[in-house]
């Protein structure tokens, strides 16, 4: 039987700071390294707490209200907090929440090594399982058959029901303790001596955050027009979309991955948005390595 949705509770502006204030003196629903985290008893009493702390005689809301109306918050966050690792300045984000969520940056990276883990292990799987033929795509076994063993019900937050036991404790920190995220500890506006309206709500900075931000620069003229019209993707005689302009590998397997994301959201549109995440984390992964390596080459 399906889980009952929880409904939307519609919190203020007033509501959700304190929300946030109340889970940041919790841990047990934020901190993955805590001991109270991984005790479902604690959890379920820290959401319980936050209930009672924003309930009155009007409203009275329940643990499983206040866990959903948190995840909405730290989803948010999680998907900022990518932007700016890869490579957004962080004085350019307009979401009021930004700057008091910061205690949860660390554990947000913690989830995003979960999924380069996942990712690792199909990479290695491939690696030794798969001897391609010549004339054979290098990557259509990992893709028809690597991700296929993704589940699509997979909860990748680590704060998913209450009921639910976790496994933090088996991530190791190597890669982390590599990585050096940009500093967010900049200075926050005064949000008392600015216009409210320059902050995004909930909903417009979430939409802001699904656009494509690529950074790239901009051609202007008969020369850009000509460039952009040679580039056009177009499908090739065998199902696999190919570009008239570039014949690298790389773009020959980008063109394949958005042909086959495609015809997988046509028959299963959940499992296309799990696939879908499951390379965005990758592709940041990558670009996080690349940051690190112009980083240490600077100095």
């Amino acid at each position: 039987m399906a889980p009952i949705a929880i409904p939307s509770c519609n919190l203020s502006p007033e509501q959700k700071e304190i929300l946030i204030d109340a889970v940041r003196q919790r841990p047990a629903i934020w901190n993955c390294t805590s001991d109270e985290y991984n005790d479902i008893g604690s959890r379920k009493n820290a959401y319980s707490e936050v209930a009672a702390l924003l309930s009155n005689d009007a409203v009275q809301y329940s643990a499983a209200e206040m866990q959903t109306e948190w995840k909405k918050m730290r989803d948010i966050f999680n998907r900022t907090l990518k932007k700016v690792i890869a490579g957004t300045n962080p004085k350019e984000i307009t979401w009021r929440y930004w700057h008091k969520m910061q205690f949860i940056a660390e554990n947000e990276k913690l989830q995003i090594l979960k999924c380069v883990r996942k990712w690792n292990k199909m990479a290695r799987k491939y690696k030794t399982d798969v001897s391609p033929t010549d004339g054979e795509f290098p990557f259509k076994h990992l893709v028809e058959n690597g991700f296929a063993g993704v589940d699509s019900n997979e909860n990748f937050s680590d704060d998913g029901d209450l009921g639910q036991e976790t496994s933090s404790a088996q991530m190791t920190l190597d890669w982390l303790a590599n990585y050096q995220c940009p500093s967010f500890n900049i200075d926050e506006p005064d949000i008392k001596t600015q216009d409210k309206n320059a902050y995004m709500n909930d909903n417009d900075h979430a939409q802001s955050l699904m656009e494509p931000n690529y950074n790239l620069p901009q051609q202007n003229g008969p020369a850009a027009k000509r460039k952009r019209t040679e580039q056009t993707i177009s499908p090739s005689p065998n199902g696999v979309l190919g570009n008239s302009s570039a014949n690298s590998e790389a773009d020959i397997f980008g063109a394949f991955i958005a042909n086959k994301l495609s015809w997988i959201s046509s028959r299963n549109f959940k499992k296309a948005c799990q696939l879908q995440k499951d390379l965005m984390e990758m592709v940041l992964k990558c670009q996080m390595e690349v940051f690190e390596t112009q980083t240490n080459h600077d100095l």
